[in-house]
């Protein structure tokens, strides 16, 4: 849904991309001597999780600047 085209940056939305992949993406190697090939795995289910699962990633994306921290509401 990332690349999406209904998903769009407005002003009250801002798309980012979080680095997550040590989390959810891993490779092994198949094959013997030089037919060895690299397969990727990727866990996509599990990323949609990694703001709760990995609170570092949101705060290494704000330090960065990829991410503006959100100001908390004002309640009236």
């Amino acid at each position: 849904m990332a690349d999406d085209d209904n998903f769009k940056n407005t002003a009250v939305t801002t798309n980012v991309e979080l680095k997550v992949d040590k989390y959810y993406v891993k490779e092994s190697e198949v094959g013997v001597g030089s037919g060895k090939h690299k397969i990727r795995s990727e866990d996509e289910i599990g990323a949609h999780s990694a703001d709760v699962e990995h609170p570092d990633v949101i705060d290494n994306a704000i330090k960065d600047k990829s991410l503006r921290k959100l100001k908390p509401v004002q309640k009236k």
